[in-house]
């Protein structure tokens, strides 16, 4: 697992592992899984596990007028609709609306 390495609140380094990461900065393993474990701070070196992003893809909205759906990618809402990837990222761009003369789509904006 990723281990991030922070010194006095500043990310310092991403390492893999427990044992890259004590050989990082010259400490026993041991002393790198207490850190882990006890979430207090060594010599102003705090160590966390980064947590792994969960792979997404464009989110999309699909709108009609009542209601505002989000799907998490262009292929999920695609799928919904039954329409090919492709026709969904057209029907984006130029702003019509679906075969059922209701439904737009849109990219949000974060």
């Amino acid at each position: 697992m990723r281990i991030l390495i922070m010194r006095d609140g500043n990310a310092v380094a991403e390492i893999n592992g427990q044992a890259k990461t004590a050989e990082h900065l010259g400490w026993p393993k041991e002393m790198v899984s207490k850190v882990l474990n006890s979430g207090e701070a060594v010599d102003g070196i705090t160590l966390n596990y980064v947590l792994e992003r969960e792979r997404a893809g464009t989110a999309v909205i699909a709108y009609t007028s009542t209601t505002a759906t989000r799907f998490k990618s262009l292929s999920e809402c695609a799928r919904v609709y039954g329409i090919s990837r492709t026709r969904l990222e057209r029907l984006i761009e130029s702003g019509a609306t679906a075969d059922d003369g209701r439904t737009t789509f849109d990219i949000p904006c974060y």
